[in-house]
C-alpha cells in the first residue's frame, strides 16, 4: 500500500518543522508514543504531557500514523540532498532521492497519543506585544530548573507583568498581556516560545497556547499561586557601580564554558575594591577575566546567566549593590542577584 502521490519537499523545510515540534517530545517516554511524532491531516504533532505542538508538515496529508521522532530528525539532519521525496509505504514512511530509497522509519497506523483528549482546543487568539519573547527570554533563566521546587520552576504570566525566581535570583518584566488572570507556566515550557517568534496568545482552562509562523504550542497551565516577590526587587542602602566598557567579549569567551550546562548556564561576577571579574566554568575548562572598575566596596560574588548580563552590559550597565544583592534595572524590567560574601581569584 503506498500513496502514489509524490510530492518533492524541500528538506531543510521538514527538517525545520521537525525541530519546531521537538519541545512536545518525551525524553523519557512515561506516556505511549509521546516520543513519536503523529502525521495526519497534513499535520504534525507532538505531545509529552506538558508540551503540545502542532503545525502544518508539508507532507501528503494522506499520510497517516506515528513515527519516532528521533530517527526522523537525524536522517533529515545527515541527507545532503536539497529535496527529498516522502511517502508511506506498507507501515514505513520511506525518504527518496531522486529514483533511489534511501531511508524507511517505522510507521504505526495507530494513534494513541491522547492529544486531543487532554489538550483544550484554542478558540480566541490575541495578539502578544512585539517584545514578549525577549521578556520571556530574560524571565526565564531565573526560574528553578529543580523539579522538587513546585511553583519556582514556573514563570508567572500576569496581565502586567511576567517574573520568576529561584531564591538565588529573581527577574521581573513589566509587559501587558491580553489574559484575564495571571497563570503559571514551567520556565522548562514557556523557553520555547522564542524558537518560532509566538505572535498570537490564547488561554484556555487548562493550557495557554502560542501560535506564530504556522506553529501552535501549548503549555499546561497550573493552579498554584505565586509568592509575592515585591520585597525581593528592593535594595535597601547600596552603592552604585558601572561596569567597564568592553565587557560583551569578556563574557562571550567565559560562556564558551558556562554554556555546557545548559540548564545552569551561568557566569559568576567577582567584585573587589576596583576590579571586576568575570568566570566561566564547565566540564571541560574556564576562562577568566579580569577588568579594572570603579568600585570601591566589599569583596562579594554572584551567578548570572550570560545572555542577561549582556543585555545589562549593552543597555544599562549600571546596577546598584547592596549588602545581600545586587539589583539592576531595565526600561521595563528588573533582575535581582544573590550576593555572597567573598569571592576566591
Amino acid at each position: 500500500t503506498s500513496n502514489e502521490m509524490h510530492m518533492p519537499i524541500n528538506r531543510e523545510e521538514l527538517l525545520r518543522n521537525v525541530i519546531w515540534i521537538q519541545p512536545g517530545i518525551a525524553t523519557r517516554e512515561f506516556l505511549e508514543q509521546s516520543s513519536c511524532v503523529v502525521l495526519k491531516n497534513g499535520e504534525m504533532i507532538s505531545f509529552n504531557d506538558e508540551i503540545s505542538c502542532r503545525l502544518k508538515s508539508g507532507l501528503n496529508p494522506k499520510i497517516t500514523g506515528v513515527i519516532p521522532h528521533k530517527p526522523l530528525l537525524n536522517i533529515l539532519q545527515k541527507i545532503p540532498d536539497e529535496t527529498v521525496d516522502v511517502i508511506q509505504e506498507d507501515g514505513e514512511l520511506i525518504i527518496s532521492v531522486g529514483t533511489q530509497k534511501l531511508t524507511g522509519i517505522r510507521l504505526d497506523k495507530n494513534v494513541f497519543l491522547p492529544y486531543d483528549e487532554v489538550v483544550d482546543k484554542p478558540t480566541q487568539w490575541k495578539k502578544l506585544p512585539s517584545e514578549f519573547c525577549d521578556a520571556v527570554s530574560l524571565v526565564v533563566k531565573c526560574a528553578a530548573t529543580d523539579e522538587g521546587k513546585g511553583e519556582l520552576t514556573c514563570v508567572h504570566v500576569h496581565p502586567k507583568k511576567l517574573e520568576a525566581t529561584d531564591y538565588q535570583k529573581a527577574c521581573r518584566y513589566h509587559i501587558t498581556l491580553p489574559l484575564s488572570q495571571p497563570v503559571l507556566v514551567r520556565g522548562e515550557s514557556l523557553k520555547h516560545v522564542s524558537s518560532f517568534g509566538a505572535t498570537e496568545i490564547c488561554e484556555t482552562e487548562h493550557w495557554l497556547h502560542f501560535r506564530g509562523s504556522g506553529v501552535v504550542h501549548s503549555y499546561r497551565k497550573y493552579a498554584q499561586k505565586f509568592k509575592d516577590i515585591d520585597k525581593y526587587f528592593t535594595v535597601e542602602k547600596g552603592q552604585k557601580f558601572v561596569f567597564p566598557k568592553g565587557l560583551e567579549k569578556t563574557v562571550e569567551n567565559a560562556e564558551v564554558f558556562s554554556s555546557e550546562s545548559a540548564d545552569e548556564n551561568m557566569v559568576e561576577v567577582v567584585l573587589r575594591p576596583n576590579k571586576v571579574t568575570i568566570k566561566g566554568t564547565g566540564v571541560q575548562g574556564w576562562h577568566r577575566e579580569t577588568k579594572d572598575s570603579g568600585y570601591n566596596g566589599p569583596v562579594v560574588s554572584f551567578k548570572i546567566p550570560p545572555e542577561l548580563l549582556k543585555t545589562i552590559l549593552t543597555e544599562y550597565n549600571e546596577c546598584l549593590v547592596g549588602e545581600a544583592k545586587l539589583l539592576a534595572k531595565g526600561e521595563n524590567w528588573t533582575y535581582v542577584a544573590g550576593l555572597q560574601k567573598g569571592g576566591k581569584e
